[in-house]
C-alpha cells in the first residue's frame, strides 16, 4: 500500500491546498498479453470549480475500440462540462436555477449527461467514416459479436464514465457504469453514493455495467448534487475505475488507499504525490486485478 508519508517531518506544501490531478495506468495483465491500456482520465481547473472524469474501456472482444471510446468520453466530457460550467458562471439566472431551484438544476443535469451521450457518439460516428472496421479486427469476433458491432457500431467502443465537479459551494457527480466515487470526510475515506443514494446502480450487479454504447445511456445515467455550503464534512474527491478496488481484498482496505492517497496529496507536493501515486499503481495491478488503473483526484 502507498504510504505517502511525510519525510523528515516536513509537509511539502501546506495541509490545506486545493487542486487536481489523474494517474491513468496500462494493467499487468494488458501488458502481458501486448494489450492497449483502455482507461483514460482527464483532470482540470475552471474558473471557480475543479473538476475531474475518469473512462474504462471495455474489455470483451466485440470493444475492440473502447481504448478510443474512453478517450473520446474524457475528451467530450471536459467539453461538456466545462462549457456547463462556463454557463451558470455568466448567466445569473441560470446560476440561480441551478443553486437554488431543484426540478430545474435535475433538467440542466439531464441536458448535459444527453449533450455528452450525442456528442460522444457523433464522434464516433467520424471515426467510423475516417476509420472503418477493418478485417483483422472483425475476424477475431464470434458471428454475433461482429453482427453486433456491424449493426451498432458504438458497441466497439464501450466505455464507462464517471465526472465529478467541485466548487466552494456544490459537487455534482455523474455517472454511467461501474467505478467508484469516494469522498474524504471528517477525517477519513468512504464510498460516495450521493446524499440519496443517487449513485446507486442495480444495473451493476452479476459483472455487468451500463455503458456510453448502450441504446438507451441516456436513461441509465446516474447523477447527484451535494451543498457542500451546509457539508462541510467533505473535504475532496476521489474517482477511480473498477480495476482498483478489485485489487483489494476487503472494502476498508481499499478506503484505507483512497485515505492515503488523500493524505499524500495534501501534504506532499503535487508532483511528489503524481509521481508517487503513478508509481505506485503499476505494482497494484500486479499484485491485484491485472486490469487498467485510472485514479482522479479533487483535493
Amino acid at each position: 500500500m502507498v504510504k505517502f508519508m511525510k519525510k523528515n517531518g516536513e509537509t511539502g506544501g501546506g495541509a490545506r491546498r486545493k487542486g487536481v490531478d489523474n494517474v491513468t495506468v496500462q494493467g499487468y495483465a494488458h501488458l502481458l498479453n501486448e494489450k492497449e491500456c483502455q482507461d483514460n482520465s482527464v483532470s482540470w481547473q475552471g474558473k471557480r470549480y475543479s473538476a475531474v472524469i475518469i473512462s474504462d474501456g471495455h474489455g470483451g472482444e466485440k470493444y475492440f475500440r473502447s481504448a478510443a471510446g474512453a478517450y473520446l468520453a474524457c475528451k467530450i466530457g471536459k467539453e461538456r462540462v466545462s462549457s456547463f460550467m462556463e454557463s451558470i458562471r455568466l448567466d445569473g439566472r441560470v446560476y440561480r436555477d441551478f443553486i437554488f431551484h431543484r426540478a430545474k438544476r435535475e433538467e440542466m443535469i439531464s441536458r448535459l449527461e444527453k449533450s455528452i451521450i450525442q456528442r460522444w457518439n457523433e464522434e464516433i460516428e467520424a471515426d467510423m467514416a475516417a476509420c472503418p472496421f477493418a478485417a483483422d479486427e472483425l475476424c477475431k469476433l464470434s458471428e454475433s459479436d461482429k453482427e453486433a458491432v456491424c449493426k451498432t457500431p458504438a458497441k466497439a467502443y464501450g466505455a464507462t464514465f464517471i465526472a465529478a465537479v467541485v466548487t466552494e459551494n456544490y459537487l455534482f457527480v455523474l455517472k454511467l457504469g461501474d467505478g467508484n466515487v469516494c469522498v474524504f470526510k471528517n477525517g477519513k475515506a468512504e464510498l460516495f453514493y450521493g446524499a440519496n443514494g443517487e449513485l446507486r446502480d442495480e444495473e451493476l450487479q452479476f459483472n455487468l455495467t451500463t455503458s456510453l454504447c448502450n441504446g438507451e445511456a441516456d436513461k441509465e445515467f446516474k447523477h447527484c448534487y451535494v451543498d457542500t455550503h451546509n457539508n462541510h464534512g467533505i473535504g475532496g474527491v476521489v474517482l477511480t475505475t473498477d480495476g482498483v478496488i478489485n485489487s483489494y481484498t476487503s472494502e476498508q482496505a481499499y478506503l484505507d488507499f483512497i485515505g492515503n492517497i488523500f493524505q499524500g496529496y495534501r501534504e506532499e507536493t503535487l508532483a511528489a504525490a503524481h509521481n508517487e501515486l503513478a508509481e505506485f499503481l503499476p505494482r497494484l495491478s500486479e499484485k491485484g486485478s491485472g486490469d487498467d488503473l485510472s485514479v482522479g483526484i479533487v483535493f
